[in-house]
C-alpha cells in the first residue's frame, strides 16, 4: 500500500490544495484501520522528514488526509490521520450541482442564491436631516465598521 506524505499551506476548507511532495513510502497494515481517520504506524523513518509532513494521500484508500497529530513511541513513529472530504471528493463537488436553501432564524442576515440579484441604493445624507418615513435606512461609519438600521 502506498503512503505518499506532503506539506501544504492551505486551510482545511480550500479544494486543490497546493502540494509538495516530503516522501513516499510503501506501507503495509496488519490490521484492520479505520479508513476514515486511520493512525498509521512507521518504523525507523528520519524523524525530520515527518515532523515537517502535515497532509497524506493513501493510494489504496483513495483518500487524502490530514495528519493530525504525530507521536513518538520507541522506534515507532506514529501518524494520527483524518479523511480531507473537500480533496477526495474534488471531482464530485465541483462537477455537481447544487442549490442550498436554508430556513431564515432570528439573527440571520443574509439569504443567499445564485438565483438572486442583490442590488444596492445608496442614499447619501449630511449631518442634521430628517430620516424619510417610507424605507428602511442602514447607517454605517466609514472606518468604524459600525451599522445601524433605522426604520
Amino acid at each position: 500500500m502506498k503512503l505518499v506524505l506532503y506539506v501544504t499551506k492551505d486551510g482545511d476548507n480550500v479544494i486543490n490544495k497546493e502540494l509538495v511532495l516530503c516522501k513516499e513510502l510503501n506501507i503495509r497494515l496488519k490490521e484492520n484501520v479505520n479508513m476514515f481517520s486511520p493512525i498509521i504506524i512507521l518504523r525507523n523513518e528520519e524523524k525530520a522528514i515527518l515532523e515537517k509532513c502535515n497532509y497524506a494521500y493513501i493510494e489504496e484508500f483513495e483518500r487524502y488526509y490530514f495528519i493530525r497529530d504525530k507521536s513518538i513511541k520507541n522506534t515507532n513513529y506514529f501518524l494520527y490521520l483524518e479523511t480531507d472530504v473537500l480533496e477526495t471528493f474534488k471531482n464530485d463537488i465541483l462537477n455537481s450541482f447544487c442549490e442550498y436553501n436554508k430556513t431564515i432564524e432570528n439573527g440571520d442576515y443574509f439569504s443567499f442564491s445564485t438565483d438572486i440579484d442583490v442590488r444596492k441604493e445608496i442614499d447619501i445624507f449630511e449631518s442634521d436631516v430628517t430620516l424619510p418615513d417610507d424605507k428602511i435606512v442602514i447607517f454605517s461609519s466609514i472606518g468604524g465598521g459600525t451599522k445601524w438600521v433605522v426604520q
